[in-house]
């Protein structure tokens, strides 16, 4: 068992909406409730909503460290400050800016341990990052990856033994995904259509690998032949103020922004479209099939092993709008039967369960407390 009270810092480049963001809260929410650990968050921004405030509603204090320059010394100094006044055990940083400056904050100490977590797939960075990364993951005692192709990337690129590379997907909390599901407004009649209205969706941000320009191309592949179809857009800079930087001028594409009824209107959706152009495990495929809402979606970071019962008629490997196209047709023309709702149900429930990715990070902090 590991000790009453083991101390855990959680460094993290921002707390503002995303999949790693989220899968912290998470894990975070449920350390707490175990009792064994005393949790404190260092954030390196001040964008912290909506997942800063719920982590203090919880009772975990959260530092913020904003950036003063490109790489600032002065936060390496306050990190390992807070670390030591702390006393931590482990720091465990998320993603590659975090697990930078967790880097130096602990370089040539035995105390805290060094935990970083990488949640992106193939990353190719300029040879002054290169250099740090490969400096800090070989450095590191483990690593913890959320797709099985971030760690066979990591191993060779960054010449990290495979036997300190931890594979752990993201988990979800399912009752409460559909919970919500069922408490939510009906999107339809928000929306004034007819409760027969085809409705393709896009459940993401506008950034640059979330790449919202390819499922607007894909839209546009079927507009055209099919005009009961409306598409929706969910999240960040995707509200109705971006429509004219979209060029979105039909009535047929409804921008909703950011909502906290996701899951309800992911239920209502008759196809979800994942364009983005890399991945690693995504929250937003493992709730859709949680909820039985299908997906075409590139064979990106463990895309294709998230939904390997629907393979075929889900993953596209050329990622051309054309076959993204070919894959919607195919659902919409044939939805999936209530017996395929329950396979999509069942994999990810014995897959990707939010118990089983805490017990697997609580192994990796296990291990390194006494390995």
């Amino acid at each position: 068992m590991i000790r009453s009270k083991t101390k855990i810092t959680f460094l993290v480049s921002q707390l503002g909406f995303g999949g790693a963001e989220r899968q912290t809260y998470e894990l975070v929410r449920k350390l707490q409730e175990t009792r064994n650990y005393e949790l404190r968050c260092i954030c390196l921004s001040e964008t912290t909503e909506p997942y800063g405030r719920l982590m203090e509603a919880v009772g975990l204090p959260l530092d913020i460290i904003p950036r003063k320059r490109s790489f600032d010394l002065e936060r390496v100094r306050r990190i390992r400050e807070l670390s030591d006044s702390s006393s931590t055990d482990i720091l465990h940083c998320i993603h590659y800016e975090a697990a930078a400056y967790g880097f130096g904050a602990t370089l040539g100490r035995r105390r805290p341990f060094y935990l970083p977590s990488i949640r992106s797939t193939v990353v190719r960075p300029r040879p002054v990052k290169t250099f740090i990364y490969t400096k800090m993951l070989r450095s590191a005692p483990a690593v913890i990856v959320n797709s099985h192709r971030g760690a066979a990337f990591i191993g060779p690129a960054f010449g990290v033994p495979q036997e300190r590379l931890h594979v752990i997907g993201n988990g979800l909390p399912f009752e409460s995904i559909e919970e919500r599901a069922r408490q939510g407004t009906d999107l339809r009649e928000e929306l004034a259509l007819g409760l027969e209205t085809p409705l393709l969706g896009f459940v993401g941000k506008d950034s640059k690998h979330k790449n919202v320009h390819r499922f607007l191309e894909v839209c546009r592949e079927l507009e055209s032949a099919r005009p009961e179809l409306h598409f929706v857009l969910v999240g960040w800079r995707l509200a109705e103020e971006d429509r004219p930087r979209l060029g979105l001028l039909s009535p047929r594409y409804h921008l909703l922004g950011i909502r906290e009824d996701v899951p309800a209107i992911m239920r209502s959706l008759n196809l979800l479209i994942m364009s983005s152009n890399t991945e690693g495990c995504p929250n937003t495929l493992i709730e859709a099939a949680v909820l039985g809402t299908p997906v075409v979606a590139p064979d990106v970071g463990d895309v294709a092993r998230i939904l390997a019962p629907f393979r075929e008629r889900s993953v596209t490997v050329d990622q051309e709008p054309a076959s993204y196209a070919a894959l919607a047709r195919g659902w919409l023309d044939a939805p999936p039967s209530p017996g395929d709702v329950e396979q999509m149900r069942t994999w990810v429930r014995e897959h990707y369960a939010l118990d089983t990715m805490i017990a697997s990070t609580m192994g990796v902090y296990e291990a390194l407390l006494h390995g």
